[in-house]
């Protein structure tokens, strides 16, 4: 994805990153954490962090008109997060189906730039075989590990 990118931060082991969405509702936190759930494989949690809570909100939509902004640079942090990690996998859900749809198109329009560096897998649901992604299917997850 060769869109503009906010500038982020990151924890020491490069397992937590945070920046800053600014756009037409102010500046929204956003927060990416890379979850170990086995040796070697992490999920990619995203969201908005509530910072009267303390919590990071998956489900929250901020409409804040830079959602392609906001996209890269998630994106840019899973390339610095293999650098650390160039065996890992990393999976890739929404935490709804419209969102897992919204990454399912993502992934489509940029798969020959993702793809140079990347290799993708799909599930069809939760305890199907990963495929190369067909794109004519809506899948319930995204595996990916660098090349």
């Amino acid at each position: 994805m060769n869109a503009e990118k906010y500038e982020y931060t990151a924890d020491q082991d490069k397992l937590l990153y945070v920046f800053f969405s600014e756009g037409k509702k102010g500046v929204i936190t956003k927060v990416v954490i890379y979850e170990k759930i086995a040796p070697n494989h992490y999920n990619l949690a995203f969201g908005d962090y509530d910072s009267v809570t303390d919590n990071i909100s998956d489900k929250s939509v901020s409409n804040n008109g830079d959602t392609i902004k906001v996209l890269a640079t998630v994106i840019q942090t899973m390339r610095d997060f293999f650098v650390e990690r160039p065996h890992a996998l990393i999976d890739i859900q929404g935490s709804t189906p419209l969102r897992t749809k919204l990454y399912q198109k993502i992934i489509y329009d940029n798969l020959l730039l993702i793809e140079t560096d990347y290799k993708i897998l799909a599930f069809k649901n939760k305890d199907a075989e990963p495929e190369k992604p067909d794109f004519s299917f809506n899948y319930f997850l995204f595996q990916i590990s660098k090349r």
